[in-house]
């Protein structure tokens, strides 16, 4: 079974298309910093690019909606410090922009 993510702009036009699972590494939530303070978003961790998603509002399908991705390529990761922010929190610097994240756990 394979499976694509296709991402639409705001009039309906096709932005990127995303095949799964050739190029899947790892997914998993984390806490994302939003305006509206930490929101739930869905992380895929791709061989290229990082998705990050929410769950879409589906009456018959499992569906998800792609709030952005950041390709991989001069990604780096910096750890928060405990005492500022949320607990087990990191920054993501890439593609013109900076994801402050945070995780539920801690897995070794």
């Amino acid at each position: 079974m394979n499976f694509v993510i296709i991402t639409y702009n705001h009039n309906n036009e096709i932005v990127h298309v995303f095949f799964l699972p050739q190029y899947f590494i790892r997914e998993g939530c984390l806490q994302k910093l939003s305006r509206r303070g930490y929101q739930q978003r869905l992380f895929l961790l791709l061989s290229d690019v990082l998705l990050y998603t929410s769950r879409a509002q589906s009456s018959s399908q499992l569906q998800f909606k792609v709030h952005g991705h950041m390709p991989l390529a001069g990604m780096s990761l910096e750890e928060s410090d405990p005492n500022v922010g949320a607990a087990n929190g990191f920054t993501i610097y890439g593609a013109n922009r900076c994801l402050i994240v945070a995780a539920k756990y801690v897995i070794s």
